[in-house]
């Protein structure tokens, strides 16, 4: 009896003390710098960022940073921090909708200076930036004048370029200039008395000069198939543009050809078609083309079945516009 006691003893002697210790883990604490950031001076701006990787947290700081300028980039745009405490560790939140992300990422600030990066834990970095207001202030200003300075080139390209041609150009430069009140607040809150309104006045006369150009256009539609044209005209003509026969340098027509192809299967009358889009300036030049394939399905019969190819072109320009149709940007 002795002797199994002594076994039982030096068993569970031998199994405590092999056990491995328990290693208890101390939770992270976020650094002063992150949770009581520098604050804004009349030269500097500072800001915080989170994220999963290095890059993802600096981009979140460039983010909130422009959020600190009280500038209107979207009503979608939302900011949540919450500091959670957890077992393992402190980690901050910062969270930024995605629309929003895809909406300022064209203000781009490359003048920022990184002061700060810690890796918290797994997939968890924090960083510190600064930025210089006049340094940030000068390169909005010089992308801003280059842009309206190509801009006002286009009107001279006219002579020597199709209608068509130039209107895109213009379409392009309007594009790159959308977010212009975005940036003229910016520059505002950077550079005290700075004064918008000639850039103001630039981008106004440049929308006025597209819109007139748009005015003067017009366009014409040759087709053998009546129910393929009429989309089209409706089309150009809710976007604003002169459906008339002419010839002047202005003058667009449309030639719409369909190659069709019939089969029965399945119980289904089936027709498909090949439909080709070329758009010619007045002197007969082609200008854009395009290829479109539909098809139409009926049990009734091939002319039920072409009604429905018909109805399905109908519903695509109204789905793409006519602009991807006639692959024009207008």
């Amino acid at each position: 009896m002795k002797i199994f006691t002594l076994i039982l003893f030096l068993f569970f002697s031998f199994g405590c003390s092999s056990s491995a210790p328990r290693i208890e883990r101390k939770p992270k604490t976020l650094p002063a710098w992150y949770l009581n950031p520098p604050r804004e001076t009349k030269s500097t701006l500072y800001a915080t960022g989170e994220g999963a990787y290095k890059r993802e947290a600096l981009n979140n700081a460039l983010l909130a940073l422009l959020a600190k300028l009280r500038i209107s980039i979207s009503s979608d745009y939302s900011v949540e921090s919450v500091v959670r405490e957890g077992s393992r560790q402190n980690y901050h939140d910062t969270t930024y909708t995605n629309k929003t992300q895809s909406s300022i990422s064209k203000i781009d600030i490359n003048s920022y200076e990184l002061l700060s990066l810690e890796k918290m834990g797994f997939k968890n970095y924090i960083v510190l930036i600064k930025v210089d207001k006049k340094r940030f202030f000068r390169a909005l200003q010089e992308e801003l004048d280059a842009k309206l300075r190509s801009a006002e080139a286009i009107e001279g390209s006219l002579s020597s370029n199709n209608a068509l041609e130039v209107l895109a150009r213009y379409n392009k430069a309007l594009d790159g200039l959308h977010d212009i009140e975005n940036r003229l607040d910016i520059m505002m809150q950077l550079e005290d008395g700075f004064d918008p309104f000639k850039y103001r006045q630039a981008y106004t006369a440049l929308v006025d000069k597209r819109d007139m150009l748009r005015k003067k256009l017009s366009f014409w539609i040759v087709s053998s198939e009546k129910g393929l044209k009429t989309p089209l005209l409706k089309a150009l003509r809710e976007a604003k543009f002169t459906i008339e026969s002419k010839k002047n340098r202005f003058h667009f027509r449309v030639f719409i050809e369909s190659k069709e192809h019939r089969n029965y299967a399945y119980g289904f009358y089936i027709v498909k078609a090949k439909i080709g889009v070329t758009t010619k300036d007045y002197k007969g030049v082609g200008i854009a083309d395009n290829i479109i394939y539909i098809k139409g399905a009926s049990a009734q019969s091939y002319s039920a079945a072409k009604e429905k190819l018909i109805h399905n072109f109908y519903k695509l320009v109204e789905k793409e516009g006519v602009g991807k149709i006639l692959n024009l940007d207008i």
